[in-house]
């Protein structure tokens, strides 16, 4: 039976490190340490790191790469000088990912908040995202069955795309515009209709309290039928 990859960075992969670092540089060369997604790592990973961080060997660079910053300890943020990039030219972006053979390369940017690499693996589940969202915008769908028929899509990811479109929902809501969704702006638009927007912001709160767990839920599929019963009730018309 084929091993289910880890959304985490486990305690036990920073524990290996030591071994590495014991071991000498070619040619007295630097030797980096890559951590992406550092936020993958839980606090019990994170505080087995700050050892190596606070005195690491020399000609060592550690880099940990995150896009939610606010998930990392304390004491590790300040242990790194910390470097903001910016999202690269869109026209550029939308480039490769023709390169990449992304269909619809434009559409894919604007969902993935103008994340190239998200944008590229966001295409490769096309087809059940499209499914799920077409789901989402139905007043009538059935929570547990969107749930079982996403089944194989990672929580953390459904998370995304549920954040998404409810920040998409609100925004047309207050503002008549649209983020992430560019291809179904009329769907989004009929659907904030039924909404109001305290009860969007007080679930967009719940997804990000929801997203905290959403690397190690205890049973996946519950995760994901509890969110979405929330969301029926919330779009339910009056």
């Amino acid at each position: 039976k084929k091993e289910k990859r880890s959304e985490q960075i486990r305690i036990e992969q920073v524990r290996e490190l030591a071994g590495f670092l014991a071991v000498g540089t070619h040619r007295a060369g630097l030797r980096v340490i890559l951590i992406y997604p550092a936020d993958a790592m839980n606090a019990n990973t994170q505080n087995a790191l700050l050892k190596s961080l606070e005195e690491p060997p020399p000609g060592t660079v550690f880099l940990l790469v995150s896009t939610q910053i606010d998930r990392l300890l304390p004491t590790v943020r300040s242990r790194c000088a910390r470097f903001a990039l910016p999202p690269p030219d869109p026209a550029q972006v939308t480039r490769w990912l023709k390169e990449q053979g992304v269909k619809q390369p434009e559409a894919a940017l604007a969902g993935a908040g103008g994340a190239p690499l998200a944008a590229l693996k966001a295409a490769e589940s096309e087809a059940d995202r499209l499914r799920f969202i077409e789901g989402l915008g139905d007043p009538g769908f059935d929570p547990i069955a969107l749930a079982e028929a996403v089944l194989r899509v990672p929580p953390w990811d459904l998370v995304g795309w549920l954040q998404r479109w409810s920040y998409d929902l609100l925004l047309a809501r207050v503002a008549g515009r649209i983020r992430y969704h560019v291809n179904h702006e009329g769907l989004i638009a009929d659907t904030s209709r039924n909404c109001e927007a305290a009860d969007i912001a007080a679930y967009l709160r719940a997804l990000a309290q929801a997203r905290s767990l959403a690397r190690h839920p205890l049973n996946a599929k519950l995760f994901v039928e509890d969110l979405l019963l929330q969301y029926q009730r919330l779009i339910a018309r009056p």
